[in-house]
């Protein structure tokens, strides 16, 4: 993971709008668990990128691990409504389910 990081680190320095790249690396970042840098990688992906859907689930996976359920369930809500017919939808809605009970007091 780190000789990826260094490459997309390098794209990223060619092309600096480059949504696929900053993609990529936040989501290296993620398995390497810098989460930090994850996020902004991926939220700079999603600035460049509004459409790309998979910047919205490896926030919702990212947010997650965090324990920041808050913010995973602004991204699943706003994945449901950005993409009716996507695949991923019935999944989605059932993880939306089952942190939204968890929430509850």
């Amino acid at each position: 993971l780190d000789d990826a990081m260094d490459a997309l680190d390098a794209a990223i320095k060619i092309k600096p709008r480059s949504a696929v790249a900053h993609f990529y690396l936040g989501t290296a970042y993620y398995k390497s668990e810098f989460f930090d840098e994850s996020e902004t990688s991926l939220k700079k992906a999603q600035e460049y990128d509004p459409n790309m859907a998979n910047v919205r689930v490896m926030l919702v996976n990212l947010y997650i691990k965090q324990r920041r359920f808050a913010d995973a369930l602004k991204q699943i809500d706003a994945f449901l409504r950005e993409y009716p017919k996507a695949e991923e939808r019935l999944s989605m809605q059932d993880l939306r389910a089952k942190i939204a009970k968890g929430l509850e007091p």
